[in-house]
């Protein structure tokens, strides 16, 4: 309820009618509004999200709309609000500044805009940062099912409006120059998580403590004892090997989303049930880097160790196709071939493994909103991930558990079966690339 209560002292009247008549037009006059539960769970590190429901008259129509408003969370320790106000920041100069600026180019190169969800007003007070937005539910996208592993036809239009994405920022970049690029969107320089020498610290104890929960999990698998020493052998040095896999001299630097994972990202679905229009969420640690850093992230957190391996050429193909298209439509000339992005995404490996250690076990031991998650299969006439299912369902069985011990054997039973499919594997792979000895 500490939400509700953030949310109610935050909203106002004012801020509402002006996010209403962005939407709506100048005509439409607010009545009343509430405050709803999030239909969806957030695990969102950097705000907090709820839904609004409007009420408002239109000419003598009753009518009544969902937007989604983000803000920062009440925090008493001073490292953690900061890494928060830097992440709510960037994503409101984001939408703001840069998001139109990269929309433009893609128009002018006669493409279609990014597709992210619609802002409606910003504040940037400091006491009361706020995004409200269009809800995307309206448009009928949804989330995808956290805990399952995106199947090949997910990974691949995810990875085409990722490719659009960053090949708009080289399209704005030439533009304007880089020079300029640099100066005008200065925010992206500042990571949310060493805004401050306090908010590096909390950072680093952050992994410190992911570290030792996943060696944790890897004993209880009688997992390999490389691993083990692996894992402690570079704890003390992940701040490091991140910041150098995000090094910024090569032909490779585009403006990255830092966070593409499943709990940004939402699907509209056919009839059929496959997906058909990916929409990226969550623009807070938006930054400049390698763009193999948002492949790696993507495709070590978010995919099954058997389709990764299987599939990565025909991945980074359906990549590199996406991101050629948007440069030869905007008469830009594409900054590196299809092998040196093969040789870059594979030396930017190290990125997503790292933050797979973080995502990976939190995502498998999550609970879904199974109501939310059967109100999206009724509406798509199915369940729009086939590929996976089987898995969980030999994990959780097939009949609800009758007592709470089999319902908390169920949930583990669920959560092993993930890390045995999208976690193991990674460390298996280091072995063969003896990146683990």
């Amino acid at each position: 309820m500490e939400l509700q209560l953030n949310a109610k002292e935050v909203l106002t009247d004012v801020y509402l009618k002006a996010a209403l008549q962005k939407d709506m037009g100048p005509a439409a006059q607010l009545t009343s509004w509430t405050l709803e539960e999030h239909a969806e769970k957030s695990d969102d590190v950097i705000g907090i999200v709820t839904t609004v429901k409007i009420n408002f008259k239109f000419g003598m129509k009753e009518l009544s709309a969902d937007y989604i408003v983000k803000m920062i969370p009440l925090q008493p320790m001073k490292a953690l609000k900061d890494m928060l106000t830097q992440g709510c920041r960037k994503e409101l100069l984001f939408y703001q500044e840069l998001l139109p600026a990269l929309n433009t180019q893609l128009r002018v190169a006669g493409l279609e805009p990014l597709r992210t969800p619609k802002h409606l007003y910003l504040n940037h007070n400091p006491d009361e940062m706020l995004l409200i937005m269009k809800d995307l539910r309206y448009r009928g996208f949804r989330k995808f099912r956290e805990k399952n592993c995106f199947d090949i036809q997910h990974t691949n239009i995810v990875l085409q409006e990722l490719a659009r994405f960053h090949a708009s920022s080289l399209l704005l970049k030439d533009k304007i120059g880089r020079r300029n690029f640099d100066i005008k969107y200065h925010f992206l320089e500042k990571e949310w998580y060493n805004v401050t020498d306090d908010a590096t610290a909390f950072f680093k104890t952050l992994f410190d403590g992911n570290i030792e929960n996943t060696v944790a999990i890897l004993k209880t698998l009688n997992t390999d004892e490389r691993v083990i020493k692996w894992l402690r052998k570079i704890k003390p040095d992940v701040y490091t090997i991140l910041q150098e896999q995000m090094h910024r001299s090569s032909a490779f630097i585009t403006l990255c989303h830092a966070d593409c994972i499943t709990t940004n990202i939402m699907f509209r679905y056919n009839d059929d049930g496959i997906p058909v229009e990916v929409a990226l969420l969550d623009f807070q640690q938006v930054r400049k880097a390698s763009l193999a850093t948002d492949i790696s992230l993507l495709l070590y957190v978010c995919v099954s160790g058997i389709d990764r391996r299987r599939n990565m050429e025909g991945f980074l193909q359906t990549y590199f196709s996406s991101f050629r298209n948007v440069m030869d439509a905007g008469k830009v000339q594409v900054p590196f071939t299809f092998q040196e992005l093969l040789r870059e995404c594979d030396d930017k490996l190290l990125f997503g493994v790292i933050w797979s250690l973080s995502v990976i076990p939190m995502l498998a031991a999550r609970e879904d909103d199974d109501d939310e998650w059967k109100d999206a299969k009724a509406d798509l006439g199915g369940d729009p991930e086939k590929e996976g299912k089987q898995e969980e369902e030999a994990a959780v069985q097939a009949q609800p558990p009758k007592d709470k011990h089999r319902k908390e054997d169920s949930k583990m039973a669920a959560a092993e079966c993930e890390i045995h499919k999208r976690f193991i594997p990674i460390f298996e792979e280091l072995i063969e690339r003896r990146i683990i000895r």
